[in-house]
């Protein structure tokens, strides 16, 4: 069985609710990794800030997943992605140049989670952000921590490589994602012109029993006139041969009177 709209609709707005609960599960774990490794290992700033950066994150998607909750689904949405992007890039600027390619690998899995929670063309200036979020981080470390970017002849191919896969990925998942919206569309116009034809058809239903009850009627009409007429006709006859009879009694008594007067039949 095809899925319509309301069923994507409900899919969508069920799988919000579960992908908040993970990622506010994912980013408690990353917040209690992260103080153990503060409190007993090595201490740092920068591990300081990635930490709220991610308690942060962790707070929003709990407050995603409320709203989510109280049925205000788009809120959840904008709000659960804007926080996502916002890690993300505050992520890369903080981390150590072995993990900043890990948020190539993020960005393409926000790509993928907006495709899943929104429609076609906003998931596409999402994954659009992304790209430009990516290029800009990029920029900002390479500015902020050149140490850390490798020769300065790779930075344009470190930056743009991950981009344009990032832009890859994006374009042929719109294309697969437009592809279902477009075949849900036609499943959904095929779905009301049956309907349409089934109210029709239901109609005419409803009209040929109409039309069958009055005939129905009429045809007990039509059997109680001619009872009746039958009865009529059994009357007339009855009243006839009454009529016959009694102009015979007339005519012998006017003879028995003839034959008294005059002695004779003839008057």
């Amino acid at each position: 069985m095809s899925l319509g709209k309301h069923e994507i609709l409900e899919y969508r707005q069920r799988t919000l609710v579960r992908l908040l609960t993970y990622s506010f599960r994912t980013f408690l774990a990353i917040v209690c990794l992260r103080s153990f490794m503060q409190l007993f290992l090595v201490p740092s700033t920068t591990g300081y800030a990635i930490l709220a950066i991610h308690a942060n994150a962790a707070l929003f998607c709990r407050i995603c997943l409320l709203l989510a909750e109280r049925g205000r689904f788009q809120i959840a949405i904008n709000l659960f992605l804007s926080v996502f992007l916002l890690t993300v890039g505050l992520s890369a600027l903080l981390l150590e140049a072995t993990l900043v390619f890990n948020i190539a690998l993020l960005l393409t899995v926000f790509t993928v989670i907006a495709l899943v929670v929104e429609l076609p063309h906003r998931a596409l200036r999402w994954s659009a952000a992304s790209i430009v979020l990516w290029i800009c981080v990029m920029a900002l470390r390479a500015q902020l921590r050149p140490d850390q970017m490798g020769p300065s002849n790779l930075i344009p191919v470190l930056t743009l490589a991950p981009a344009m896969l990032l832009g890859a990925i994006t374009w042929m998942l719109q294309l697969n994602t437009r592809h279902l919206y477009t075949t849900i569309e036609l499943s959904e116009q095929a779905r009301s012109e049956v309907e349409s034809g089934r109210q029709r058809l239901e109609t005419a239903n409803h009209r040929l029993a109409d039309v069958n009850q009055k005939m129905q009627v009429a045809n007990q009409r039509a059997v109680k006139a001619a009872e009746a007429a039958k009865a009529a006709n059994h009357t007339k006859s009855r009243f006839l041969a009454n009529m016959s009879h009694i102009s015979y009694e007339r005519g012998s008594g006017y003879s028995y009177a003839n034959i008294g007067l005059y002695g004779s039949w003839d008057t």
